[in-house]
Order: C-alpha cells, then sequence, then structure tokens
C-alpha cells in the first residue's frame, strides 16, 4: 500500500517571547483512525539536553484519540538549536491540537504538523533516521534507505538566526512549514518526501538571504504499510469414473479397463504403467 499525505494537513507554528511557556499547534481537520501524524519541535535550549520530549511535547486538546507519541529523531547544534521529530498513531479521529510545554528557559520554538495515510503504525513504524550540523548554505542530513514498501521522509532544520532565511526544499521533497522571521523566531523549515520504493534520499536545503551560519538537522523515515497477502479459492477438482464423479487426489489414467492413481506422470506401455 502507498503512503500519502491527508490534503490540508500540513501546518506549524511559531511563537516566541522572553517568558514563553507553551506553544499550541491545531491540526486544520480531524485526523482519521488508522492514520500516522508526524510532527517537528525546533526550539533554543540552554544546553544539548533540552530536547522536547514526550514528557512535554503532548495531545494539548481535542476529541481524536492517540497512541503512544514517539520520539523518534533529536539533534542540537553547539549553539542548542535543537530539533525533535515524533510521530503518533490516530486511533480514533477528531480534532487534535499537540502541545509543547515550557522545560527550559524557552525563548523560541516551532512545531510543524503532518499527517499521512497508508502508513506503518505499529510499534516498528521507524525505519531509519540521521542528522546534521555544520555551518552551510546548503545544510542537510545524511542519507536513509527507506523500506522496500517505501514510505515517508520528514526532515527538520534549525539555523541560527541572522536576517530573513529563505528556505528551498531538496529536491524532490514537499514543504511541511517553515518560518523566516529570524528577528521574532528561529528561522526553521520542515519538509517531507514519499517514496514508493526502496529509495535513498536525505533531507537538505538551499538557503539565501543570509550568510553561511551554524544549524541542526534531523531526518525520520516512517514505513508505508506493506502489501496484503494474495489469497484465492477454488473448487476442488472432479474427474469422471465408473459412473459417478471422484474426487482428484492425484493424477488418473486409465489402464485399458480401471483408472489408476498416480503420483507422478505416467505413461501406458503395453499394459504396464512406465
Amino acid at each position: 500500500m502507498s503512503i500519502s499525505r491527508v490534503s490540508g494537513q500540513s501546518t506549524g507554528v511559531s511563537d516566541a517571547g522572553t517568558s514563553l511557556d507553551a506553544v499550541h499547534a491545531v491540526y486544520p481537520h480531524n485526523v482519521t483512525s488508522g492514520n500516522l501524524l508526524v510532527m517537528g519541535v525546533v526550539l533554543v535550549g540552554s544546553s544539548a539536553a533540552d530536547y522536547a520530549t514526550t514528557s512535554n511535547f503532548t495531545k494539548g486538546a481535542g476529541s481524536a484519540t492517540l497512541g503512544t507519541i514517539t520520539q523518534d529523531a533529536s539533534y542540537s547544534s553547539s549553539d542548542f538549536q535543537l530539533v525533535t521529530i515524533f510521530s503518533a498513531p490516530v486511533t480514533g479521529s477528531g480534532d487534535c491540537t499537540m502541545v509543547l510545554q515550557e522545560t527550559t528557559t524557552m525563548g523560541f520554538a516551532s512545531i510543524a504538523l503532518q499527517e499521512y495515510t497508508g502508513a506503518d503504525v505499529s510499534v516498528t513504524r521507524l525505519d531509519g533516521t540521521s542528522v546534521g550540523t555544520g555551518t552551510s548554505l546548503t545544510p542537510a542530513t545524511g542519507t536513509v534507505t527507506a523500506p522496500s514498501q517505501g514510505g515517508a521522509f520528514f526532515g527538520g532544520l534549525a539555523y541560527d538566526n541572522e536576517g530573513a532565511a529563505v528556505f528551498v526544499n531538496g529536491p524532490g521533497y514537499n514543504n511541511v512549514y517553515n518560518t523566516t522571521d529570524s528577528y521574532d523566531y528561529l528561522p526553521c523549515s520542515f519538509q517531507d518526501h514519499l517514496t514508493s520504493s526502496g529509495d535513498t534520499s536525505n533531507a537538505s536545503w538551499a538557503i539565501t538571504g543570509i550568510t553561511a551560519q551554524l544549524y541542526s538537522a534531523a531526518l525520520a523515515v516512517y514505513k508505508a504499510t506493506a502489501g496484503g497477502t494474495i489469497t484465492s479459492t477454488y473448487d476442488t477438482p472432479y474427474i469422471y469414473i465408473g459412473g459417478q464423479w471422484q474426487t482428484v487426489i492425484g493424477a488418473y489414467r486409465y489402464n485399458g479397463s480401471s483408472w489408476d492413481s498416480a503420483k507422478t506422470a505416467q505413461e501406458y506401455i503395453s499394459g504396464t504403467w512406465q
């Protein structure tokens, strides 16, 4: 089964302040039972341990019910620009708001939201991860190979704040959410790429409008649902023998006076099966 984006569900939100307690992000439409939610968070911390985690990134409101939220990929630059990617299966349809609660001095925070149908929602749905950091106008993660049935590559980027960055998605990637107002928010970008086979890819960006800065990037790859087993039914074969229909268990041959059952193909020669 191929994986696909749910139309109209790519969105995000950013917030900033000297006393930022919480950031809320709302899915534009009801999420659907059986689908997979993938969510990215970017924030500035005071140490490399200040990632968003499943203890402070949760479902905040809404009638939808979710399975266990998992923290799938995380990375921090030396300036503590923190990127984290989460996922959760939808177990009950309804409206859904995700919330990031403050656990450190959080001056900037962004949340990106995406919903997929045809995705594996089991506990083994994550197929691979990669990260990247450096100072560059072409930031990127390392490469990951999707499973043979295909999947979704979801990448997140945090960029050091200087000027108004313009992000161009990598080849074959779709924009999920980005913000470029570095005077209020940490510039960040989230993008995804879908494949129906075992493609090898990385999350990459081209940035204009500023000079090269330090970045953090993370990539998580989620499996598509594997193809189902093909089954068929058929009638039991019959053969007409001695005035009645008999069930065919093996191969039958007429030996001149009666039908013989043979387990292998045989040939009747001079009154004897060969």
